[in-house]
């Protein structure tokens, strides 16, 4: 298993010596007191030089009655900690002395957390109190499910990714078709029945859905069910650990489900800003450290082909698009 340390203009590659858990549970939480530790849920939000969206973020969930709020800063560049501590000085902040990717913060976020359900949220991700409570509740009510996640839309309200099926490399192969197929699709009709059919990122359907797998920008869990898959496995630095997560999830017949009415405001990719190469280089590492769990050999080697296929035809710029679909109309985002 490999973890990614940022180090200045590239990601470095190790293997950890110990879960990051353990090592930063007693890291330097310094910004503020702790947030009173509420019995239904903690929300964890990772930042690394998030100044930009992370007040947004912030400025819904405190106050929050049923949730307590944990920040976990992965030794963020900007004016991100600063920002916290003048503007939200109530929030438990653990600062990180280095970035240790997503996944080993969240571990970290959860280990100082006590409440039954966890809920993970981007800082990129502007989110209700009613949304973010309807993914918790939805575990209250079902006792068959383990992990849910919602619908994220960008600021013009066009349908991001939000969920998808177990990765495999056929998926892959048709996906970048599809992609230009759901540029022209609308949110109804044959064509989106078609695409739906094909691949379960490109559904958009109106109520709960069982999913392989939810995005890790607004994904809650029961905290057994975390403890129980030991959280995310910290050799993604970042992309596909929420991926795995879930998929080893229902390896043990746990249940992932998507909830279409709980809407969240994503504007991702925004820590990356500037660095798009090195977003591909992580995309793709923790991509083949999937296959390289999950499936075999020979799959694996066929995956690193059609990523070396992409990079050299420049693919990746003719059909990469998050969007999945066109935005509802009259859909508010409620940003100001």
């Amino acid at each position: 298993m490999w973890v990614g340390v940022k180090k200045g203009a590239a990601i470095q590659y190790r293997q950890p010596s110990e879960h990051m858990a353990g090592a930063y549970v007693n890291a330097d939480i310094s910004i503020g007191s702790p947030s009173v530790q509420l019995p239904r849920c903690a929300i964890i939000v990772v930042t690394y030089n998030s100044a930009g969206t992370i007040r947004a973020c912030l400025e819904r969930l405190v106050g929050l009655q049923d949730a307590a709020v944990i920040v976990v800063d992965n030794n963020s560049a900007d004016d991100t900690k600063s920002l916290l501590a003048q503007q939200f000085p109530l929030v438990r902040v653990i600062s990180l002395p280095e970035n240790v990717g997503f996944g080993a913060a969240c571990n970290i976020g959860v280990a100082a957390a006590t409440a039954p359900f966890i809920l993970l949220l981007n800082p990129d991700v502007v989110a209700s109190p009613d949304d973010l409570m309807e993914l918790v509740e939805f575990l209250e009510q079902r006792p068959c499910a383990a992990i849910t996640g919602g619908r994220l839309i960008d600021p013009s309200g066009h349908p991001l990714q939000s969920m998808g099926d177990r990765p495999s490399l056929p998926g892959l192969i048709i996906d970048k078709p599809l992609a230009l197929l759901a540029r022209a699709a609308g949110r109804k009709g044959a064509l989106r029945w078609l695409l739906g059919s094909a691949s379960a990122k490109y559904r958009l359907p109106d109520n709960p859905l069982r999913v392989a797998w939810v995005s890790g920008a607004a994904l809650c869990c029961r905290r057994e069910v975390w403890e129980q898959l030991d959280g995310f496995d910290e050799g993604f630095f970042m992309y596909y650990e929420d991926v795995d997560f879930c998929i080893r999830a229902g390896e043990l017949s746990l249940e992932t489900w998507h909830l279409p009415k709980a809407t969240f405001i994503h504007r991702s990719g925004t820590s990356w800003h500037g660095k798009e190469q090195l977003k591909r280089e992580a995309y793709y590492h923790s991509r083949c450290y999937f296959f390289e769990k999950h499936s075999s050999p020979l799959v694996l080697a066929l995956v690193r082909t059609l990523e070396v296929f992409y990079k050299v035809t420049r693919g990746y710029r003719w059909f990469s698009r998050e969007v999945v679909g066109p935005a509802q109309h009259g859909q508010s985002t409620g940003l100001q």
